[in-house]
């Protein structure tokens, strides 16, 4: 088995094993794996090959400005070995990491769908931890009810969703999820709502009693790709007040919002959470929605962009 860098000519051969991987025809994620080798940019992709035969490859897109920092990221199509060899993983992430440290890239995420357990298991065994779940559930089957106190929010309501919206971040920082949430966030999150409410695409669904807004529930229409049927929505966000929280608001919403998404020739919803949100993985599991991936994440210590057994002068 050999490990070298993974070039252009191979991507046939890297759709084929992602074909296999997803069920999936390679010649509609041929495309896709084409137009993420070109986001790989300073880093190049890794492979594993024996005879002229592909049998595995990894490819991370890094980013310098997320909230991690400088990180990498390996998406779904970013990474497939063949069905016998799933160690070939963990030697695929030694060559591939050595290139990622080199460049101060320390916070490393992959993508792995819920059903590859033997890929999940191997990434557990090199330090990576569960960071985000990626799930959905058909709106077919479902059946929707409209609610007298749920109603869509408009632009005038934003002085109204002011004293909500900050509540995720203030609930992110308390534990297990311990995410730092800033002062200025508050701001921020106001001026991305206020845009939110003037888009005519975004769905904000509030509960209101007695003139307060109690919960709500965001969605967004998604755009479809080889992942993504048409018809996708995507619940973005949600929230509620502390004090109303174990009233079933949020399954009102939600019961709320398939009724409209159905109206709208809605087929599927998607949502993700923090795997450490209890809140949010014990209400969304309720509405029944199930895994499709998992991002796993791994930080490295910062001191080995210096600290690599080598001493000055020698």
């Amino acid at each position: 088995m050999n490990l070298s860098p993974f070039t252009p000519e191979w991507l046939p051969a890297a759709a084929n094993l992602l074909s296999d991987l997803h069920q999936i025809p390679a010649e509609k994620l041929l495309p896709e794996l084409e137009q993420l080798h070109g986001k790989s940019g300073l880093l190049p992709a890794v492979m594993a090959s024996e005879n002229q035969k592909l049998l595995g490859f990894l490819l991370g897109v890094p980013s310098v400005g997320s909230p991690q920092g400088r990180s990498v990221r390996v998406p779904l199509l970013g990474l497939a070995v063949v069905s016998d060899q799933p160690e070939l993983l963990g030697d695929l992430y030694a060559a591939a990491g050595e290139t990622w440290v080199s460049k101060g890239f320390f916070v490393h995420q992959v993508v792995v769908p819920a059903h590859q357990t033997e890929a999940l298991q191997t990434l557990f065994a090199l330090g990576f931890g569960q960071e985000q779940v990626h799930a959905g559930q058909d709106l077919n089957p479902l059946v929707g009810k409209a609610s007298a106190r749920v109603r869509r929010a408009g632009p005038e309501d934003l002085q109204a969703l002011s004293h909500l919206i900050p509540a995720i971040g203030q609930h992110y920082v308390q534990g297990p999820v311990f995410e730092p949430f800033y002062p200025e966030q508050t701001a921020e999150l106001l001026e991305g709502y206020a845009e939110v409410l003037q888009d005519p695409e975004w769905l904000l669904w509030v509960h209101e009693e007695a003139g307060e807004i109690l919960a709500f529930q965001l969605y967004a229409p998604v755009q479809s790709d080889w992942n993504t049927p048409e018809g996708t929505f995507e619940l973005k966000t949600a929230a509620t007040l502390p004090a109303a929280r174990g009233q079933g608001l949020q399954r009102g919403l939600f019961q709320h919002a398939v009724h409209h998404l159905q109206d709208l020739g809605g087929q599927r919803v998607i949502a993700d959470w923090r795997s450490t949100n209890l809140h949010s993985a014990r209400a969304w599991k309720r509405l029944a929605f199930e895994p499709d991936a998992y991002r796993l994440s791994r930080r490295l210590p910062l001191d080995l962009g210096w600290a690599r057994g080598e001493l000055s002068g020698s």
